[in-house]
C-alpha cells in the first residue's frame, strides 16, 4: 500500500476535499456516480474536492454512507471547523483561545452598528 505525501502548504479545506476524492477514486466512482449516490450535484462534489466549498454536516454524513468510511468524513469536518484556518492565521488562533479580552482599535473605522 502506497502512502501519498500531503503537502504542508495546503489548507485543511483542500485536505478534506483531497480525502473525498481519494476515497471516491478508490471505490472507482466517477464524480457523477458519487453525486447521484450522495444526492448532491456534480458541481458541488467538484467544489468540495478542490477545496472551494466548505462541506456541510449532511454532506460529510452522506460521504461516509456512500464510501463506507464509518464516520471519517464527519470527524474530518469537525476538525476542519475547529482548526481549519489559513496557515498564516494559526498562531493567532492559539493566542485567541487563551485571551481574556480582545480589544480592537481602528482610528478611521467605527466597528459595529452605530
Amino acid at each position: 500500500m502506497r502512502v501519498e505525501e500531503v503537502s504542508e502548504d495546503i489548507s485543511d479545506l483542500e485536505y478534506f476535499g483531497g480525502e473525498v476524492k481519494r476515497a471516491r477514486l478508490a471505490r472507482k466512482l466517477s464524480q457523477l456516480q458519487f453525486a447521484e449516490g450522495t444526492g448532491y450535484s456534480q458541481g458541488h462534489i467538484s467544489n468540495v474536492e478542490s477545496g472551494r466549498k466548505i462541506p456541510s454536516a449532511e454532506f460529510a454524513r452522506r460521504c461516509d454512507h456512500v464510501l463506507g468510511t464509518h464516520g471519517m468524513f464527519e470527524r474530518l469536518r469537525a476538525r476542519l471547523l475547529e482548526k481549519g484556518h489559513p496557515t498564516w492565521f494559526r498562531p493567532f488562533v492559539k493566542l485567541e483561545a487563551s485571551a481574556v479580552e480582545i480589544l480592537d482599535y481602528a482610528p478611521s473605522v467605527v466597528p459595529g452598528i452605530f
